[in-house]
């Protein structure tokens, strides 16, 4: 069965051709093996989340209509924005976008982060440009200047060091010794 979806139409529609989906996440309840979800080019702002599965002999397949116009986004537009001082704006979201799941109140955590403030797992991008998080709104007047921290692959200077040496220096034999330790355990 063909099953239509189209980030313009109705919220009343049935999946078919002259009435589709509003959202993906319809055609997904109700999608079976063999099934064939065609998506009209638009955003769709929303989580996915397949009810059914298919098989190797007949597989659920999602297809854009149009190749790459059909685009799912977790994020949010926001733009209800209203000036607070300077050139720092704010807003007020609904827990409700959410749906029971705020990532601004979920912490980062693992024995992988070892950030010395706590931070969320939610971000804020302007134009394709992520945020940093701070604490208060008064951080926001006088933000603080953060150096790159990423690591270049090419090694060169613009990446993090520790002790004066790139990261990708001191980390790779780091790796190599661990690896090496887990052989030698195996072997014995």
């Amino acid at each position: 069965m063909k099953i239509y979806v189209d980030a313009s139409a109705r919220c009343d529609g049935d999946g078919s051709e002259f009435r589709p989906f509003k959202r993906i996440n319809e055609a997904a309840k109700i999608a079976v093996a063999g099934d064939e979800v065609l998506v009209k080019p638009g955003i769709y702002r929303e989580y996915v989340n397949p009810v059914n599965s298919g098989t190797k002999e007949a597989p659920i397949v999602y297809r854009s209509v149009e190749p790459l116009k059909a685009i799912i986004s977790g994020a949010e537009e926001v733009d209800a924005w209203k000036l607070y001082k300077g050139d720092v704006w704010v807003t007020r979201i609904n827990n409700g976008v959410f749906n029971g799941y705020n990532p601004y109140t979920t912490p980062v955590y693992g024995d992988w982060y070892f950030a010395k403030d706590e931070k969320h797992t939610g971000c804020v991008y302007l134009n394709d440009k992520a945020m940093y998080e701070v604490d208060s709104i008064e951080a926001c007047i006088l933000p603080p200047v953060h150096k790159r921290k990423y690591i270049s692959r090419r090694g060169n200077k613009s990446g993090a060091f520790i002790n004066g040496m790139p990261m990708w220096k001191v980390m790779k034999p780091l790796y190599t010794l661990i690896l090496e330790e887990k052989i030698r355990e195996k072997k014995r």
